[in-house]
């Protein structure tokens, strides 16, 4: 059967890519209307009808959504491209779309299951290619096994690279570090690939699309959704803007002593990290990969040696393989404060009523407050770091007790550990001593 195939000028640039012989994970969106939805399952209907026998996949967080929304879009497109009836039947016990040559579309739910937190139960399937839709709403290691599931199924027959498409909105997780940013700093390499299309690129748009996006009054989601702008938030139990960390770059600089704030690697990709404060002003990051416990403490003395800096405003995260580092700078003779986030927050007055589930809730809001009140001055800034602070979400438990989301399940949503962002934390913390009679000073 022969389709005149339309799309958009966008569209054209992912199928091509879609279809080439490098590129194997192609982003495509970035923001509403832009056609996301209609290319996955043009894509996959032209890939069922050439390829007899091949299987596919579409995945969403939620199988009922998927069902709902991108169901009804792929027979919204068979209907637009007069495809008969006959070649497709959904099977909606098993879920699944059975193309009359053999070939077929598996219906996948990707919620993130505490039982199965490693997507094992798609550790044995397999496939030509897939589909993740909307990905900014699936978890990391979705991602992560799927793409080790494609171009396992007649892909030598017909010479086809497996590929992994995922369409999404804006989001500050995984696909931020993987896929925009490496767009944005023009350092993206195959075989990754980012799309951007926005509403205005949808010749197809429904008629009051664009007016429909400005409409939005809240800026958040209106810059996410009509203006593709990643560096964006609307979600409402995000800890700390990036309007905030717009505006401290711009924040009056008050001078004052230099403190430090020091993260240790927990995991073998995660870094030890060295951040500095001067006064009220983030000024410095060092980064180290690989770094044993004890030359970690090595680089810490050698760098307050250098700069000048008390010990007593040197914090270093205990928590973990932080402890050896502290037992070598206590060698050293060197008066450093722990800090173990885990513990009980500190009893500071005037903190509006608010208790907190633990340090490190503590030092994270009170880091929030003063990025909101605009008391923070930042100079050292990069993307990665404006995603660490950005990352964080929290919750108001019980009577008024603040709970911020953990290191752990911040690295599962965002696929990485977020160190630069506690080493600024803890940092800020130390500035301002309030670790003073709280923490028994080492030596």
């Amino acid at each position: 059967m022969e389709v005149n195939v339309k799309p958009t000028y966008k569209q054209y640039i992912a199928l091509q890519l879609l279809y080439d012989n490098i590129t194997e994970y192609i982003l495509f969106g970035g923001a509403a209307n832009g056609g996301k939805s209609w290319l996955g399952c043009l894509w996959l209907m032209h890939n069922c009808y050439v390829y007899p026998n091949t299987k596919y996949f579409i995945g969403r967080e939620e199988l009922k959504r998927l069902r709902d929304s991108t169901l009804l879009t792929f027979f919204k497109v068979l209907k637009f491209y007069k495809i008969p009836k006959e070649d497709f039947a959904y099977n909606g016990q098993d879920h699944y779309i059975q193309h009359r040559n053999g070939s077929r579309i598996d219906l996948l739910d990707l919620k993130y299951l505490p039982s199965d937190p490693l997507y094992e139960r798609y550790g044995s399937v397999e496939y030509t290619s897939g589909w993740i839709e909307e990905a900014g709403e699936v978890h990391f290691g979705a991602f992560d096994i799927l793409k080790s599931r494609v171009n396992r199924h007649m892909n030598d027959k017909y010479n086809l690279l497996g590929k992994l498409l995922l369409t999404c909105n804006p989001k500050k997780n995984w696909l931020y570090q993987l896929f925009y940013r490496p767009f944005k700093t023009e350092t993206i390499q195959k075989p990754f690939a980012f799309i951007p299309s926005l509403v205005t690129d949808n010749d197809f748009r429904e008629a009051g699309s664009v007016e429909k996006l400005e409409a939005i009054t809240n800026k958040a989601q209106r810059e996410r959704l009509l203006h593709g702008n990643w560096d964006y938030e609307d979600e409402p139990d995000q800890l700390i803007l990036y309007e905030w960390l717009d505006h401290a770059q711009i924040t009056k600089i008050i001078t004052g002593k230099k403190a430090l704030g020091c993260d240790v690697a927990r995991y073998g990709d995660d870094s030890s990290v060295i951040a500095r404060f001067t006064g009220n002003s983030f000024d410095d990051l060092k980064k180290f990969k690989d770094l044993s416990t004890d030359k970690f403490a090595d680089e810490i003395k050698k760098y307050a040696s250098a700069n000048t800096i008390d010990a007593d405003l040197i914090g270093v995260d205990v928590v973990g393989l932080g402890a050896g580092t502290v037992d070598v700078l206590k060698r050293f003779g060197m008066r450093i404060k722990e800090i173990q986030s885990g513990s009980q927050p500190i009893d500071i007055k005037n903190n509006e009523g608010y208790t907190f589930n633990n340090l490190r809730s503590q030092m994270w809001w009170y880091c929030r407050e003063e990025l909101r009140r605009g008391e923070i001055n930042i100079q050292c800034i990069n993307e990665e770091m404006f995603e660490d602070l950005t990352a964080p979400k929290y919750e108001i438990t019980g009577d008024k007790v603040i709970k911020v989301e953990s290191k752990k399940t911040i690295k599962e949503r965002i696929g990485r550990s977020p160190d630069s962002g506690d080493a600024f934390v803890y940092a800020n913390w130390m500035r301002k001593n309030r670790l003073k009679d709280f923490f028994v000073r080492l030596g």
